[in-house]
């Protein structure tokens, strides 16, 4: 919980010079593959969700929209290192960047073609 404060903490004070017009965060869930079990047993899932509660809760404080989205919803069931790969091929990521920094990317370019925002 403390990590969560911290995280919430962070972005109040990154945010404030210029509060986002819109948040999208990504919903966490569970997946039936091994490694999304374990996630789940070992509790990671229910620590992450409640971290998105949290900058959701945040959100609706600050910004005008706000978008939650499974996985699901802007990529399917396609791995993360098939989007990295997609976006370093389209030059919307350096190879630097993490898998998590791709689906970050990933979902950004996903809301915009759909959403326009």
């Amino acid at each position: 919980m403390e990590r969560t404060r911290m995280i919430v903490t962070d972005l109040s004070n990154l945010t404030r010079p210029n509060p986002p017009d819109t948040v999208v965060i990504e919903l966490p869930e569970a997946w039936g593959t091994p490694k999304g079990i374990r996630a789940s047993t070992s509790g990671a899932v229910s620590k992450l969700a409640f971290a998105v509660g949290a900058i959701w809760y945040w959100s609706l404080g600050v910004a005008h929209r706000v978008y939650l989205l499974t996985a699901r919803q802007w990529k399917g069931q396609i791995p993360k290192s098939v989007t990295r790969k997609r976006l370093l091929t389209a030059c919307l990521i350096t190879s630097e960047a993490s898998p998590d920094e791709a689906d970050a990317v990933g979902l950004l370019e996903f809301f915009t073609h759909k959403y326009g925002r």
